[in-house]
Formats: structure tokens, sequence, C-alpha cells
């Protein structure tokens, strides 16, 4: 789906779309966009549970990651999205974005259930985000 839309020409409009985009545009970019796209999906579910700017660390120790993977995340990320007139050094501004796009009343639902101890991470929908578009 990704592929097919980047490679007709036309530019990105999902945040999905964006990241391919950025790692090549062809079809060896998927993965290491798709790792980009999750890297910053999973830094707005937690923006978003948080209510606030988070760090690298808060993300490592909410989503499980060893230390050097999450810091490869972020390394991959960087390659992506930290040149340029963005010169972003962590999805924060993106993230944000996207938690707008959710909706605070989302967000508080899922806070009740995580105090509650009745939510994962591995239950936040992820997938919900894969059409979202961005303004980059």
């Amino acid at each position: 789906m990704i592929w097919h839309m980047v490679g007709k020409g036309r530019a990105p409009r999902t945040l999905a779309e964006h990241c391919v985009a950025r790692a090549g545009g062809n079809l060896r970019a998927i993965r290491k966009g798709m790792r980009v796209w999750e890297f910053i999906v999973q830094w707005a579910l937690l923006m978003g549970l948080e209510d606030r700017a988070i760090t690298l660390g808060e993300y490592r120790e909410f989503w499980g990651e060893p230390l050097r993977t999450a810091a490869r995340h972020q390394a991959e990320f960087r390659e992506l999205f930290g040149e340029g007139r963005e010169g972003y050094s962590d999805p924060g501004p993106i993230a944000a974005e996207l938690v707008e796009r959710i909706g605070s009343e989302r967000f508080q639902s899922w806070r009740e259930l995580r105090a509650k101890r009745r939510l994962r991470p591995t239950e936040l929908p992820v997938s919900e985000l894969m059409g979202a578009t961005v303004s980059l």
C-alpha cells in the first residue's frame, strides 16, 4: 500500500508515507521507514498518556526497549528527520500533531485504564495511526 502510493510520484501525505519517502522512497526503504514510523507512533501514544513531552528514557522504560535499541531507533529517526529545515532531535513535535489528531478524550479513557493497571502497552491501538496525515 505505502509503496504503491509513494511510488506514483505524488507527494507523501501520511506519516508512514513521509517516513518511507525520507528513507529512500524505494522498496528497500520500506523496512527502515516503517521502523521510524513505529518509533514516532509509540512516542506519540506515550506522550498522549502522560499528557506532556517525554524523554528517550521514559519511552524506553514504557515500551520495554533495551537502551541500545532505543538509541538505535532515535538515530534512525534523526537520520530521516534530523536534517534540513526541521532538524528534529526527537519525535516530540511530530508526535504532538498525532496526539492532537487522536483527541484528548481518547487519551483520557486510556489514562484511566492505565491508572487501574488494566492497560498494557501492547493494547494501545498503534494501527489506528497508520493513515494519519501530517504536515511536514
